[in-house]
């Protein structure tokens, strides 16, 4: 794949129309809409239910065997329910999907507004973690249970489904892999943001890089003085503002901003300070110090930002050593080791 950009606005008809001009600009890319709201006609546009019937039939052949067990097979032959978190993964499904089938191409991809969005990427971005950390060791552990389950059918006269001990099958699990790595890597992936004020761009913009993922330009749809335009981007530099307040501003200023060439930054740096204490560099600009936790968790550091929360690998040489204190320095997390 070329770039994948991402696009997302707490205004939806502004988000639709800057992800039209980026689609426009980038001639020969592929626009998908993932908010589940179907408005971009000319994007190839997810719909929840849809998604949801196509997958069906498979599904059923999974479950069917524990509804029975439960006397609930009545509910094969009823319209699945869209059940709290489903929506999102048939997103990601369709999402995977989507991707594969345009590997070639820059794909433009509508997202729902911000703080939907920063959690359906950090559900995809920590899927794998979880895959290796918690699905495979229940798995496992339930494949050693299986003969003790099973000695107790004929006591209580029901069947044990033969799926208890079944692994994500290889090719999703690896598909979630480079989909969660792609997401991660600031030459591939990045963000265009539209906010109606400063203080929303700047909460979003630390969100997105929580989530991996780097804001390479803003809309800023409001009314600014000189001042506060000078100051706000030398704050969220290097992303490239877009100042403009109404619709014929943006028609006239977008083919320059769209234009602007932006070098990605390195998420996480691991150094080492003068004193001799080991430092994990984290960019988080506009960051509010007072909003985060930091944990550490044997050998992963941990950050909590409201709902989000995202962990890092700390190298080997971090094992001996202890936090000893975190500081913001240009628009970076400082965490000190020692």
């Amino acid at each position: 794949m070329h770039q994948l950009i991402l696009i997302s606005g707490n205004d939806p008809n502004h988000s639709e129309m800057l992800a039209k001009a980026v689609a426009t600009h980038k001639q020969g890319s592929t626009l998908i809409d993932i908010t589940g709201e179907a408005e971009l006609r000319s994007a190839s546009n997810f719909s929840c239910v849809e998604e949801l019937n196509r997958r069906w039939p498979d599904l059923k052949q999974k479950v069917a065997p524990w509804l029975n067990l439960l006397k609930l097979e009545y509910l094969l032959s009823q319209q699945p329910p869209l059940l709290p978190g489903l929506e999102d993964c048939l997103r990601a499904l369709f999402l995977i999907d989507q991707i594969e089938e345009n590997m070639n191409n820059t794909i433009i991809l509508l997202m729902p507004q911000p703080a939907q969005a920063q959690r359906f990427l950090m559900g995809i971005i920590n899927t794998p973690q979880l895959i290796e950390q918690i699905y495979n060791p229940l798995i496992t552990r339930a494949e050693q249970l299986k003969e003790t389950l099973n000695s107790l059918e004929a006591l209580f006269n029901f069947k044990m489904p033969q799926n208890i001990s079944q692994l994500m099958p290889a090719n999703l699990s690896n598909k979630l892999k480079e989909v969660s790595e792609l997401l991660q890597d600031p030459s591939k992936c990045e963000c265009y943001l539209h906010a109606t004020n400063e203080r929303m761009a700047k909460k979003d913009i630390t969100q997105f890089n929580l989530c991996g993922i780097q804001i390479k330009k803003l809309w800023l749809n409001c009314s600014l003085t000189s001042e506060e335009l000078i100051k706000i981007n030398q704050e969220l530099s290097p992303s490239a503002i877009l100042h403009a307040s109404s619709l014929n501003e943006f028609e006239s200023k977008k083919n320059i901003w769209l234009s602007e060439q932006l070098a990605s930054e390195t998420p996480v740096i691991f150094t080492e300070d003068s004193d001799g204490n080991s430092i994990a560099s984290i960019l988080l600009p506009c960051l509010d110090k007072k909003q985060l936790n930091v944990q550490r968790c044997g050998n992963k550091l941990q950050l909590s930002i409201g709902c989000l929360r995202r962990t890092y690998q700390l190298p080997s040489i971090f094992n001996e050593l202890s936090p000893c204190g975190a500081r913001l320095v240009d628009r970076r997390l400082e965490v000190r080791f020692r």
